[in-house]
């Protein structure tokens, strides 16, 4: 199962900072699903924590309705793929929640949550994969996935147009697809086959453009 996660903010650093936590989901019968969050006074790291918090708990509840086993993770978060793959969040736990530096760790109340999921899908023995790629490979206008996305909420138009894009941009900047799967082996200590490295990449481009949907419909007193 698959749970692509991102997050967008406006007037990130601002006190009124409006945050949106994505995750575009595609499940083990191939249908797609999508959650988001929102929060004010807030920042774009919590958008993201709280899509991860967001997809943990989806994860597992499929798990342990019996819709899957794995779950797979996929994010640009340099800090979130570390923070997840290298347990810092465990030692800052360990340590009472403050940083290898002593400092209180920030966005702990999303923290607390993440790890209190992560410790149930493991005593559990399901399987948790985390992938971090790089994100903003594919261009897709706002306005074209503004129109795109009202006319299929499924997000399955969205996931197509993706595709078509990630396949153009591949042609037009291949060496910057070379430098993300260079950047992809350096932190995973492997080459991802081609057609899982489009799907990576394709499934984050549909999180960050349906994060930066929201958070535009919201920002502008829309119901989303």
């Amino acid at each position: 199962m698959i749970f692509a996660i991102d997050g967008a903010s406006r007037r990130n650093g601002k006190p009124d900072c409006l945050s949106v936590g994505s995750v575009f989901c595609i499940y083990p019968d191939g249908t797609f699903g999508k959650l988001v969050s929102s929060e004010n006074g807030s920042t774009n790291q919590r958008g993201e924590l709280t899509a991860l918090v967001n997809a943990l708990n989806k994860g597992l509840y499929c798990c342990r309705n019996g819709s899957t086993e794995e779950i797979m993770l996929i994010t640009d978060s340099e800090y979130i793929y570390n923070c997840l793959t290298k347990e810092w969040y465990v030692n800052w736990q360990i340590k009472g929640w403050v940083t290898a530096e002593g400092n209180p760790v920030k966005n702990k109340d999303l923290w607390v949550k993440a790890a209190a999921l992560l410790e149930q899908l493991h005593d559990d023995d399901f399987e948790v994969s985390v992938f971090h790629i790089k994100g903003h490979l594919v261009s897709v206008g706002k306005v074209t996935a503004r129109k795109t996305i009202e006319a299929d909420p499924s997000l399955k138009s969205l996931y197509d147009l993706v595709q078509q894009k990630y396949d153009e941009a591949e042609v037009k900047y291949a060496d910057k697809f070379t430098h993300a799967r260079e950047l992809f082996r350096a932190n995973h200590g492997y080459d991802a086959p081609i057609e899982t490295f489009r799907e990576m990449i394709v499934c984050n481009t549909v999180a960050d453009l349906y994060a930066g949907y929201v958070a535009d419909k919201i920002d502008s007193g829309s119901v989303v």
